[in-house]
C-alpha cells in the first residue's frame, strides 16, 4: 500500500543538509577538541608516593639502572627521555565534522590513556574522564546549541 506522498529529490536535499550541518558542526568539534587538549595538557603536582614493584625482576632492573645512572630518584620531570607529554596533544581532523584528540608521546597511554598505569590513575586526568566531563558539564551541548542557533536562527 502506498501513502500517496512522493518525495522527488529527497536524496539530494538530505546530502545538501548533511554537508551544511557538517560545516556548522566543524567549529564545534574543533572547540571541544581544544577544550579537551587544554584540560589534558595541564600537569598535576608532582607525586612523591613510592611505586611498588610488580616482580623481583622489575626490582632488580630498577636498582641496576639506578646504579648505572640511567635513572634518578626522585624522578625529575622533563629530564632525559621526556617527550613533554602536555605539549604533544594534537587535534586530528576526521571525515565530516569529526575530530580526534591524540597524544604523540610514546608513553601517553600509560599516563593518560586507556592503558593508564595504576600509579597515575586518579592523579593525571585521563582521556575518557575529560571527555565525560566535557559532556556532563554541558560544554558540548552549549557549543552545539549555540552553533545551530547561529546557523539556523532557531530559538
Amino acid at each position: 500500500m502506498s501513502s500517496g506522498i512522493e518525495a522527488e529529490g529527497l536524496e539530494a536535499i538530505l546530502v545538501t543538509f548533511r554537508q551544511d550541518l557538517d560545516r556548522v558542526l566543524e567549529p564545534v568539534t574543533q572547540a571541544i577538541g581544544e577544550i579537551g587538549r587544554d584540560r589534558l595538557s595541564q600537569y598535576p603536582a608532582p607525586r612523591r608516593a613510592p611505586q611498588a614493584f610488580r616482580s623481583a625482576q622489575q626490582r632488580r632492573g630498577f636498582f641496576a639502572k639506578l646504579r648505572s645512572g640511567q635513572i634518578q630518584v626522585p624522578y625529575q620531570r622533563g629530564g632525559r627521555g621526556s617527550q613533554s607529554l602536555g605539549r604533544k596533544w594534537q587535534i586530528v581532523q576526521q571525515p565530516g565534522p569529526n575530530r580526534v584528540l591524540r597524544n604523540t608521546a610514546r608513553y601517553a597511554g600509560l599516563v593518560q590513556g586507556e592503558r593508564n598505569a595504576a600509579y597515575h590513575r586518579g592523579h593525571w586526568p585521563d582521556v575518557q574522564q575529560v571527555a565525560n566531563e566535557i559532556d556532563s558539564d554541558g560544554t558540548a551541548e552549549r557549543l552545539t546549541v549555540n552553533a545551530l542557533q547561529n546557523a539556523y536562527g532557531a530559538e
